[in-house]
């Protein structure tokens, strides 16, 4: 009897034992995911996986600070550092003491498909040679140069050819009505909004250089020591979103709508969502990141934009 009861108790100890590993296993602090991002669309939508608790399904806890502009962002960061920086790849290059943050990327979740636009008015010519000597506004993004630089070189035409005026996003819409400019770069809802007057009408847009309008997801590389399974966790609840998005289109569709202020479905939006496959193709050595930065660095050093170019390599997450 006395050995039954032995056995008993060691069998209910195992049990509890088992239990309290289990609890401790699942009671574990989710790890803290500090994002400043600057308005943008693929990084808008990291907090539908919020929404939708899919950082805390990979052990992930998110708190995410918005900006509007570049320049917001590097002055509350300043102030309130975070790790994780999610904005377009020209801010990204343009951030101020960028170094000291060293900054790797780790995810592209966007790509800018038709959102980005060189717009004219009709009646002043319907292609860019016959428009030299026209004033083109160009909204504060630091997304609109680099496509207006593009755009010209397509045409043969440099920025000499053109008066390029700084324009704020406010007033785009009626300085094209009323000819004060003749063209303008603009970027979603307010580009889509010009399309609807027809009066105007699109010379260029970001569609025309497919994947390279990015977005990125950028670590600290002290942070990305330390936790070196971010990358793969951080690649899962995107993917995961991805497959949410698929199953569950119309509350896909409602966040969109808030995010954008474009009633658009998925299949019918002006960016391209890249798989973790597809963000393979970038984030590699020698893939195409590796390229953009360079390439994009060159052309906002050329516009005067970008005082110091860095080693593009260094924007690469390289085990």
């Amino acid at each position: 009897m006395l050995r039954s009861l032995r056995s008993r108790l060691l069998s209910i100890s195992i049990v509890c034992l088992l239990q309290l590993v289990a609890h401790a296993c699942t009671c574990q602090s989710p790890l803290l995911v500090k994002v400043g991002r600057v308005k943008g669309f693929g990084c808008g939508l990291f907090m539908l996986a919020e929404e939708w608790q899919l950082f805390e399904k990979h052990g992930l806890k998110l708190d995410s600070q918005e900006f509007s502009t570049l320049a917001q962002a590097q002055t509350a960061l300043a102030r309130n550092p975070r790790d994780f920086l999610c904005s377009s790849l020209a801010d990204l290059v343009l951030f101020d003491k960028l170094e000291a943050w060293d900054m790797k990327v780790i995810l592209i979740p966007a790509a800018s498909r038709g959102a980005d636009v060189l717009i004219a008015r009709k009646d002043v010519g319907n292609q860019l040679t016959d428009l030299k000597g026209a004033r083109i506004g160009v909204s504060a993004s630091n997304l609109g140069e680099p496509l207006l630089s593009r755009a010209l070189a397509r045409s043969s035409l440099d920025r000499e050819d053109f008066t390029v005026l700084a324009e704020p996003v406010e007033t785009i819409l009626e300085s094209l009505r009323s000819s004060e400019i003749q063209l303008a770069v603009a970027s979603a809802p307010l580009s889509l909004e010009i399309l609807k007057n027809p009066e105007m009408m699109v010379l260029f847009h970001s569609g025309d250089m497919p994947g390279e309008m990015i977005e990125t997801l950028s670590v600290k590389s002290s942070t990305l020591r330390q936790h070196p399974e971010l990358q793969s966790r951080l690649a899962s609840v995107w993917s995961d979103l991805l497959q949410q998005m698929a199953q569950r289109p119309t509350e896909a569709q409602a966040f969109i709508g808030k995010l954008t202020g474009m009633s658009l479905d998925s299949s019918s939006l002006p960016y391209q969502l890249f798989n973790t496959t597809e963000q393979q193709d970038y984030l590699k050595p020698e893939g195409r990141l590796l390229v953009l930065a360079e390439d994009l660095q060159k052309n906002l050093q050329e516009l005067g934009l970008l005082k110091l170019k860095r080693d593009s390599r260094l924007f690469l997450a390289i085990p």
